[in-house]
């Protein structure tokens, strides 16, 4: 709300200040005058806008073939930027900015006008420049400096620079200011309208007592019904914003329910509607519906849930007033938990242990920030020995897989053939091996041989042992080579299923070998054939 206002005071001042001091007429380019009088020949001269001229004086300025005088050029130049100032055009902008051009003016009525442009084009940090280098170049009773110091502010404003632009507009006012005999602030119109802007300004840096004092100053009477309702709103929501609840409905009740819907500043809307539910005020509900059917008020300018709960046509009255108290009740709970809390942070000693309070959590916040930073090395760290003891354990890994395919693929039968026609034996090298590989885990490959040579060994040993038992067996000699091979590994107690599934036969062939197996040596059914072949070979 307050950057649109602004916006316009400012408009408003400068065309004002061009509608008042005008134009100056034609002169004569050979008369003698200077740079700072000639731009106040236009500024305080007869006002009028000439447009058309803007394309000529920017031709003679880009022509070559005329030979101009940086007086001229200078006087041109001012020209040009009073011309695009109060008519809003800033096409020519860059016929008026020349970097290291010494025929740039230099008069503090050339920044004023270059600062207006740069406002009337929303580009505020410039426009602060153009400001700040006007006041720097006009004494305090210029009549532009106050125009300047107020634009300023407003230029501040808009780049949120509160604080600075509050501290302007006081300035202006202040009794014992160096402003006070400025011939501008003898009109009480224009120090209200001052007064008016910075409590805008202060309501929404939240300095809302503050508003309230600089608001008690302001004759409300002398103002026209632009500013009188800009004052009322201004008062209005620096009450609300001080917990002057009170207060704000009475102000709301006698002035700003009566103000047209068009007429409110943006957002104001928006914040007294909580006043209407206290005021219990359901007439103005009835002037919004119309407002709203005859276009003057758009529902986009209402809180959604005021809009739903008040105000949808799909609303029944029994629906309405259910909603109404419910909003009633809400509002005037949320103004006493405010209260409270404005009641609460005025006093000084709470005020000391709400600053007490903070200084420890912001202590608490640093500690807890330190210990994520370490809890974090830590898991960064940890996270790098994880991944080089599971790179070390993936290559031994590798290595032990490598090693046994490798011990597999010379087990096969064709080696252990060869083997047998060689008489296999443990050397020492084969028990410095297992040493290595137990104690310092190195020579894996090496140990898996010697314990895979120990597997041949002792499978050797026992096949002989068998052979031997199974010598003494009557009627041996009648079994088949696969009988003789089931009844070799129903020796060793395997079963069934696993005998076929190395044999790669059938459970069938399997229950057939074995049943010629008993029936062939005479082997009692009742009795489970690895224990009666125990018992034989013990025999």
């Amino acid at each position: 709300m307050q950057h649109q206002v602004l916006h316009k005071v400012v408009r408003t001042v400068m065309v004002a200040c061009a509608l008042s001091m005008g134009l100056a007429p034609r002169y004569a380019w050979g008369t003698p005058i200077s740079e700072e009088a000639f731009t106040d020949s236009l500024l305080l001269g007869e006002w009028k806008h000439h447009p058309e001229r803007l394309d000529s004086l920017a031709s003679l300025l880009g022509d070559d073939g005329i030979t101009l005088t940086c007086e001229r050029i200078q006087r041109i130049r001012s020209e040009i930027a009073f011309e695009c100032m109060v008519g809003g055009n800033s096409d020519y902008l860059t016929e008026l900015v020349a970097t290291e051009d010494p025929c740039m003016p230099r008069s503090g009525g050339f920044a004023y006008c270059m600062a207006s442009i740069h406002f009337n084009r929303n580009n505020y940090p410039e426009a602060a420049l153009q400001y700040q280098r006007t006041l720097s170049l006009l004494e305090a009773g210029h009549y532009l400096a106050v125009n300047a110091q107020f634009n300023l502010a407003a230029s501040l404003h808009h780049m949120g620079k509160n604080d600075a632009a509050i501290e302007l507009l006081k300035e202006l006012v202040l009794p014992d200011s160096k402003w006070s005999d400025h011939v501008s602030l003898q009109s009480v119109t224009f120090r209200n309208v001052i007064k008016i802007n910075a409590a805008g300004m202060m309501v929404s840096n939240l300095q809302h007592h503050d508003a309230l004092d600089i608001l008690s100053e302001v004759d409300r009477e002398s103002l026209n019904p632009y500013w009188r309702t800009l004052g009322d709103c201004n008062r209005y929501m620096a009450f609300k914003g001080a917990g002057q609840f009170e207060q704000a409905d009475s102000l709301w009740l006698a002035n700003i329910q009566f103000i047209p819907f068009n007429d409110l500043p943006e957002g104001v809307l928006r914040k007294t509607m909580d006043s209407v539910l206290a005021t219990n005020q359901k007439d103005y509900l009835d002037g919004m519906r119309s407002a709203m059917a005859s276009g003057r008020l758009s529902v986009e300018n209402l809180p959604p849930h005021w809009y739903a709960a008040l105000l949808a046509s799909n609303l029944t009255e029994e629906q309405f007033e259910q909603n109404w108290e419910l909003l009633r009740t809400n509002t005037e709970e949320k103004r006493q938990e405010l209260q409270a809390s404005l009641a609460y942070s005025v006093n000084p000693m709470n005020g000391d242990s709400l600053n007490d309070i903070q200084m420890h959590l912001d202590r608490a916040s640093e500690r807890i920030a330190n210990w994520q930073w370490i809890a974090l090395m830590m898991l960064i760290i940890s996270a790098g020995i994880a991944l080089i003891w599971w790179s070390k354990v993936r290559l031994k890994q590798r290595t032990i897989n490598a090693a046994m395919a490798q011990v597999e693929s010379e087990s096969n039968p064709f080696k252990t053939e060869r083997l047998a026609e060689q008489p296999m034996h443990v050397s020492l090298n084969d028990i410095r091996s297992l040493h290595e590989a137990i104690i310092k885990g190195s020579r894996i490959g090496e140990a898996l041989r010697v314990v895979r040579k120990l597997e041949i060994l002792q499978d050797e040993h026992e096949k002989e042992q068998q052979d031997m038992a199974f010598d003494a067996i009557p009627g041996i000699d009648s079994l088949t080579p696969l009988e003789l091979t089931v009844l070799r590994l129903a020796a060793r107690s395997i079963p069934t299923k696993e005998m076929a599934i190395q044999l790669a036969l059938s459970v069938g062939h399997i229950n057939n070998a074995r049943s010629s197996i008993r029936s062939k040596l005479e082997i009692p059914s009742t009795e489970r054939l690895s224990t009666w072949l125990h018992m034989a070979m013990l025999q």
